[in-house]
């Protein structure tokens, strides 16, 4: 699944987003994050990036299995 949000106020948006996406029982494995690097500045993808590592809707693993696929 891809998921692209518009904006930069990543750290309110992507946790919020990421349930609304499990709540549809979306497996985390068809998660993928993806930037517009290098359009948007470095400092603001490591922003979103952190959002989504922060997330309360998801478990340790899962986190570390986003942080692995590509």
């Amino acid at each position: 699944m891809f998921f692209h949000r518009s904006g930069l106020n990543s750290q309110i948006t992507y946790a919020h987003q990421l349930g609304g996406l499990l709540g549809y029982n979306i497996s985390p494995s068809f998660l993928l994050y993806g930037s517009d690097y290098p359009w948007l500045p470095a400092p603001l993808v490591d922003s979103a990036f952190d959002a989504i590592a922060t997330s309360p809707f998801l478990d340790d693993a899962q986190k570390q299995a986003m942080r692995t696929w590509a």
